[in-house]
């Protein structure tokens, strides 16, 4: 379903309780990184809900550690966390909207477990987001604005 998904206009529908946990995290001065959590319905990718990267007194954060996938992958299972994996976020500062080469290999390693994931990048400063995506060619997509709701 998922190189069919990207083929056919995607619709994104993000929760707008998702996208202000979002900005919260991302308003701080340095990097942010998170998980999207929800899940895909028709052509829909439905975003519920973020989880956020980093924790404690970390200044600077841009990777998902493997020890927190797998945390999220064990709340999935448990019940704990409704929804699966469907994508990331990652704040720049002040530095625009776009898909870094790190931002790139992040994604590439999250797509290995769905054909459907989806990269948000913010401008920390100017609250300015995009939403990205993999061609089944291997090259990468911005999601049209158009085809993005908030609900």
């Amino acid at each position: 379903m998922g190189a069919s998904w990207i083929h056919h206009s995607p619709r994104i529908r993000i929760n707008r309780s998702a996208l202000a946990a979002i900005f919260d995290h991302v308003g701080a001065p340095f990097e942010r990184i998170g998980l999207l959590i929800g899940w895909l319905h028709g052509n829909t990718l439905w975003i519920t809900d973020a989880i956020r990267g980093d924790s404690g007194d970390w200044r600077h954060c841009s990777i998902l550690p493997p020890e927190f996938l797998a945390r999220v992958a064990e709340g999935i299972i448990s019940g704990n966390i409704q929804g699966r994996i469907i994508g990331w976020y990652h704040s720049h500062v002040g530095q625009g909207v776009f898909m870094s080469d790190v931002d790139l290999q992040t994604h590439l390693r999250l797509a290995q477990f769905s054909p459907y994931v989806v990269s948000m990048v913010i401008d920390s400063k100017t609250l300015e987001y995009s939403l990205f995506s993999l061609l089944p060619d291997g090259s990468l997509m911005e999601i049209r604005p158009e085809s993005i709701d908030i609900v």
